[in-house]
C-alpha cells in the first residue's frame, strides 16, 4: 500500500495548527498517517515514530512543515547542511519508487536569506520577507543543503525558494521549487510545470483562465478564445480551470454563466 507521511513540528502554533487542520488531507488522495513532533525530539525518536506509522506500507510522499530559511529548517536535527542526523537514512527502504520528500517550510531552497533585517524565522510571512533567489550555484545555501537532505533520505527532494503559507489542507507550494536528486542533480520549477502539485497548478490554469478572459472573451475575439481555451484543457485537463473552460466553450460568446460554482462550494455572481 502507498501512503502519504505527514509531519508536524508543534513547538510552534503554524505546525500545531497545521497538524489539527491538515494532517489527513492528501492532495493525491493517499492514506495517511500523521506524527507531530518538537524541536529537540531526538533524531531516532523521530525516525522509529515515522517508521511505526509506515508500517507495512511504503511511503509515496512524505512531508513535512517547519519553519526555514535560506538552507535552513526548523525540524529536528536537520536544521543546516552540517547538522542533519544520519538517523534519517533508516527511512531509506520505507519510500515507493519515485517516491518525494517535500520540505514544506519558507524559502528553503533559497541562496540568499529571505528575511527582512530583524525578523525572526519564525515570523516569516509575506509582509516581512523578500523574493528569494535560486541561480543553481554549487555553493549556493539551499541546493548545498537540499543535496544533503537528498542523500540522506535517498529519495528526491523539493522545497520552496520563496515565502510559504500554510492555509488549511493544502500542501501546494507557492512560487517556484527547487527538486534535487540523490544524485545531486536538479531542477527548477515553476507553478504551472509541477505537475504534481495540485493546488499550484490550479492556480496556474485559473491565472491563464483569468487572462483568456480579459484578452480574448471581453474583447469579443471568440475565435482566438476557443483555441485558446482548448490549449488550456489541453496542458491542464484535471483542473477546475479546465471544467471551467468547457463550460465556456458551450457558450457562443464564452463568456462565464450568470453564476459559477467555485471549488470552495461558493458562486460567482
Amino acid at each position: 500500500m502507498l501512503i502519504a507521511l505527514h509531519v508536524f513540528n508543534t513547538s510552534d502554533p503554524i505546525g500545531e495548527r497545521g497538524f489539527r487542520q491538515s494532517s489527513s488531507y492528501s492532495p493525491e488522495g493517499l492514506p495517511t498517517a500523521a506524527i507531530a513532533v518538537q524541536n529537540l525530539t531526538p533524531a531516532s525518536k523521530v525516525v522509529d515514530l515515522m517508521l511505526h506509522c509506515i508500517g507495512g506500507a511504503r511511503v509515496q510522499v512524505l512531508r513535512t512543515l517547519a519553519h526555514g530559511n535560506s538552507g535552513y529548517y526548523d525540524f529536528p536535527y536537520m536544521w543546516v547542511v552540517d547538522m542533519i542526523s544520519l538517523e534519517y537514512t533508516r527511512l531509506k527502504g520505507s519510500f515507493a519508487e519515485n517516491a518525494r520528500y517535500e520540505l514544506h517550510g519558507c524559502g528553503v531552497a533559497s541562496e540568499t536569506d529571505i528575511l527582512k533585517k530583524g525578523v525572526e524565522v519564525r515570523d516569516a510571512r509575506p509582509g516581512n520577507t523578500v523574493p528569494g533567489t535560486f541561480r543553481g550555484q554549487a555553493d549556493g545555501r539551499g541546493l548545498k543543503y537540499l543535496r544533503r537532505v537528498a542523500v540522506v533520505f535517498g529519495v528526491n527532494v523539493v522545497a520552496g525558494i520563496d515565502v510559504q503559507t500554510a492555509p488549511p489542507n493544502s500542501w501546494g507550494f507557492e512560487g517556484d521549487t527547487v527538486t534535487v536528486s540523490p544524485n545531486g542533480k536538479f531542477a527548477t520549477d515553476s507553478e504551472g510545470t509541477r505537475d504534481w502539485d495540485i493546488e499550484a497548478t490550479n492556480r496556474a490554469a485559473m491565472n491563464w483562465l483569468d487572462t483568456i478572459d480579459e484578452l480574448y472573451v471581453q474583447s469579443g475575439r471568440v475565435t482566438e478564445g476557443r483555441m485558446v481555451l482548448q490549449q488550456l484543457i489541453a496542458k491542464y485537463p484535471k483542473t477546475w480551470a479546465a471544467k471551467y473552460a468547457k463550460e465556456r466553450l458551450g457558450r457562443t460568446d464564452l463568456k462565464k454563466a450568470p453564476s459559477e460554482q467555485l471549488p470552495d462550494g461558493s458562486w460567482t455572481l
